[in-house]
């Protein structure tokens, strides 16, 4: 009566169910974890396109850092190398950089040719001024040409140059004269300015006493009476 009682799903003999048994290997199998998907990186950068982006900058970053780090470390090894050059030259007794020794220097400049003679002098001998009628007025001149060369002179031209004594400019006369000057004799020159009242350098002129204007002639070209022609 007890044997009929048991479940029939219990072994008769040793007790064990059989349905209990059947089942511990499909739990097995279900406890044991399915392996890993293994996923590289270049495989992961691929699929993903902003990866790249991002990995190309942080390179970009990477090079120029070091990129920057050579130039700060040119500039520092140049700096040093210019701060010894200087302390070298300083100790040296040499107060220019050796860098500058080494250039070449420039070719000396030709001797300047020394200035003529002036075969002819100006000297003032008379100042005066003509009221004339309708403003035509003038400041009149007589200047004494000498002739100071070996040779007679056939005509000449030039700058009256008129200071006062400290040497400022008062005015310029433009001068020339086609007269024969002999050798070592003197020439009377008498001549004229048209006044313009609204010149300062007229003004200044015609009122400034004779005795503080000092005379000096800039000759431009003398022709001698044998027909040589100098210019200065």
């Amino acid at each position: 009566m007890a044997e009929m009682q048991q479940s029939p799903d219990c072994c008769p003999s040793c007790g064990v169910y059989y349905s209990k048994v059947a089942a511990q290997p499909a739990m097995a199998a279900a406890a044991i974890p399915a392996p890993a998907l293994k996923v590289t990186f270049a495989q992961w950068a691929n699929s993903n396109p902003a990866v790249k982006w991002i990995a190309a900058l942080v390179v970009g970053l990477i090079v120029g850092y070091f990129a920057g780090r050579e130039h700060v470390k040119y500039e520092i090894r140049s700096a040093m190398a210019e701060s010894l050059a200087g302390l070298g030259s300083l100790f040296g007794g040499d107060s220019k950089p050796a860098a500058d020794a080494n250039k070449p220097k420039p070719p000396a400049s030709a001797p300047k040719a020394a200035p003529k003679d002036a075969p002819i002098t100006a000297q003032l001998v008379r100042k005066g001024f003509v009221e004339g009628e309708y403003g035509q007025s003038q400041i009149t001149t007589d200047f004494v040409f000498t002739n100071r060369s070996p040779a007679d002179i056939r005509a000449f031209d030039g700058v009256i140059l008129v200071t006062d004594l400290l040497g400022n400019e008062i005015i310029r006369i433009n001068m020339a004269v086609n007269e024969l000057v002999a050798k070592g004799a003197p020439l009377v020159w008498s001549g004229g300015i048209d006044y313009n009242q609204f010149l300062d350098r007229h003004q200044r002129f015609r009122n400034e006493p004779q005795e503080n204007l000092k005379i000096s002639f800039e000759v431009k070209k003398v022709l001698y009476a044998d027909g040589r022609l100098e210019q200065f």
